[in-house]
């Protein structure tokens, strides 16, 4: 996803164990990157969770979200105990398309950041 200070990427593998893993980081005008955060896709017991592990947030401690929905191709994650976002939400819009948003309150606004990410 091309941004006003760089790309945005995504990227995402299934482990033989059928979990999912993915990186996300920022690349600048100058093409260094810089690890923004790590994802997991897995089972805890019979729920599915998106985990993810901030760079310089949590004290480098993973925060997981539930999926608690999934209908055409969106699957919706929550953790309503979390500060922002509350849900993390991606939508398949194709072979060559992905929509993924978070949202949620912050100080009592309700908010809402979208990512189009294409295939590269």
């Amino acid at each position: 996803m091309q941004t006003a200070k760089g790309k945005i990427v995504e990227q995402w593998v299934q482990n033989p164990d059928k979990t999912f893993s993915g990186k996300s980081y920022r690349i600048n005008a100058k093409g260094d990157s810089a690890l923004t955060e790590t994802l997991k896709i897995k089972k805890i017991g019979k729920d599915t969770f998106y985990c993810s592990t901030v760079t310089g947030q949590n004290e480098g401690k993973e925060t997981c979200f539930k999926l608690i929905a999934t209908k055409d191709e969106t699957y919706v994650f929550e953790d309503k105990t979390h500060d922002f976002p509350q849900r993390i939400v991606y939508q398949n819009q194709g072979k060559a398309e992905m929509l993924a948003w978070i949202e949620g309150e912050l100080n009592g606004k309700s908010r809402k950041s979208e990512f189009r990410y294409k295939r590269q």
